[in-house]
Formats: structure tokens, sequence, C-alpha cells
């Protein structure tokens, strides 16, 4: 079972506590697609992202870090991994 997975079991056993056979079917249909859609989001700070950068992350990347040979190598990379953040795909719903 991956952390998704879990996450998401978690968050159904919490949002049936309290279930009763009076809960008509549409409230336990939303509370499970409530715990479903907080598993999958990304916690404050986090963002979802590309497995492998798309083309245009990694040209955000190039620019990042051009000009900037003369710093230092995390102020560099970081120039260039917040530009590749900025660049990534907009997710939506599937």
């Amino acid at each position: 079972m991956s952390d998704i997975e879990k996450k998401a079991e978690e968050l159904m056993l919490k949002a049936m506590e309290g279930y009763t056979p009076r809960i008509q079917p549409l409230q336990v249909y939303e509370r499970a697609l409530k715990a479903v859609a907080a598993a999958l989001t990304p916690p404050d700070g986090y963002v979802l992202v590309p497995v492998e950068p798309t083309a245009e992350m990694l040209q955000a990347a190039a620019f990042g870090v051009a000009g900037k040979s003369g710093q230092k190598f995390k102020p560099m990379m970081l120039a260039g991994y917040s530009a590749m953040l900025a660049a990534r795909p907009e997710v939506h719903g599937g």
C-alpha cells in the first residue's frame, strides 16, 4: 500500500467515524470524496511536479543559473530549482 493509499484509508476511517445506517448514501459518498481529496492534496509548501522535468522546466533552470557561475553552488542551484518550479506545468484533474 502506497503512502497516498495509507493516508486516504486513514482519512476515510476518520471521515466515517460516527457512521450509522441512518446516514444517507450521498453523505457517505461526500465524506469518502473529501477524504480522498485530502489524501491527494500536497501539504502546504509543496507542489506537484512531473517525475521527469519538462523541456520548459529545463530551459527555465538553465536561464535561472545563467550568469551566476561566480556564485557558490547552493545559491546557483536554488536559483535553477526555483526557476524550474515556476515553469512546472499546471496539474488538471483527470
